[in-house]
């Protein structure tokens, strides 16, 4: 049921079938259209109203909903940084096809954003992808879409992957020019040693672009995640943002493509002191600076993207 709910509420197309089929079920019952008045003016205007009566009241759902998720609660703020983020924005499309993943079952979607605005100002993140091939055939990598801000070349950023299990080296190749300037870049993570159907991976993968944060503005900012080209059910998102400062709020979205935002309550704020292996691993040098870290986990996220807003 729930799942019916979802594609109702966030499918115009679905909401006007399924209220046609209702309506002409109604009309079916109670026999308001006889076949005696063909070809007659009122036997059209009846056919007619049975069509038009569920997109009006398709149309009339869309704009309500439109506008309660937009004013119910003040997300001006955030929809307004949201329409200057580039990246965010681009994030919930792609060009590609290649891009989404239908083989890969994901038990857990791990990211971390380290983004210290008084070092470099580079955009560093680490990725942790764990999950299964349910597919019937080989899968050999792994395929991945980054959006950015500024327009950069392939060439220009840093990424390392590595195996978590066998911790060996894997080769991470891009899927277009290397030397173009894009806004969103497509890659392939190859698996060290292929994937058997019903076998597991897991894999990490560190990225750096240079200067991202340039275009940020640290005093009220967001951080966003897209799940889009993610075509099977996720059962766990972790999503974190550390920072070289202590931020005085923090606030946790999700959102659906064309249907608005959602405020969810599941960002905690402590001070950074890695712990895991990842961690450890992809850590940056911070400086003098004692970094924090804004968390968030969502069990089976159902959303196509999950925005974190901080304020300094």
């Amino acid at each position: 049921m729930r799942k019916l709910y979802d594609l109702l509420t966030s499918s115009f197309l679905a909401r006007y079938v399924f209220l046609l089929t209702l309506l002409i079920s109604v009309v079916t019952l109670f026999g308001n259209i006889e076949l005696s008045d063909f070809p007659k003016k009122i036997f059209f205007v009846k056919v007619g109203l049975v069509f038009f009566v569920p997109l009006l009241f398709n149309v009339c759902f869309e704009i309500l909903s439109r506008h309660v998720n937009m004013y119910s609660k003040d997300f001006g703020d955030i929809l307004n940084i949201l329409n200057h983020r580039f990246g965010s924005q681009i994030s919930l499309r792609t060009l590609d096809e290649r891009a989404f993943d239908y083989i890969h079952k994901y038990e857990l979607i791990y990211r971390q954003d380290q983004l210290d605005f008084a070092g470099s100002l580079d955009y560093h993140s680490f990725r942790q992808l764990k999950g299964k091939n349910i597919s019937k055939d080989i899968s050999s990598f792994l395929i991945y879409t980054e959006s950015s801000d500024i327009p950069i070349a392939f060439d220009d950023m840093n990424i390392t992957a590595q195996n978590n299990i066998s911790k060996r080296t894997l080769v991470v190749e891009c899927l277009h020019s290397t030397s173009e300037k894009r806004l969103q870049h497509t890659f392939k993570i190859n698996f060290d040693t292929p994937i058997a159907p019903n076998e597991e991976f897991d894999i990490s993968y560190s990225i750096t672009i240079p200067n991202e944060l340039s275009v940020y503005d640290k005093k009220k900012e967001i951080q966003s995640i897209s799940l889009v080209r993610i075509k099977h059910p996720v059962e766990k998102l972790i999503f974190n943002i550390c920072l070289d400062f202590e931020p005085r709020a923090v606030k946790a979205y999700s959102r659906k493509n064309g249907n608005g935002l959602k405020e969810i309550g599941h960002a905690q704020t402590s001070q950074y002191i890695p712990t895991t292996d990842l961690q450890k691993l992809y850590n940056i040098s911070w400086g003098k600076n004692t970094p924090y870290i804004i968390e968030t986990e969502v069990n089976n996220p159902s959303q196509d993207q999950y925005i974190i807003q901080f304020i300094k």
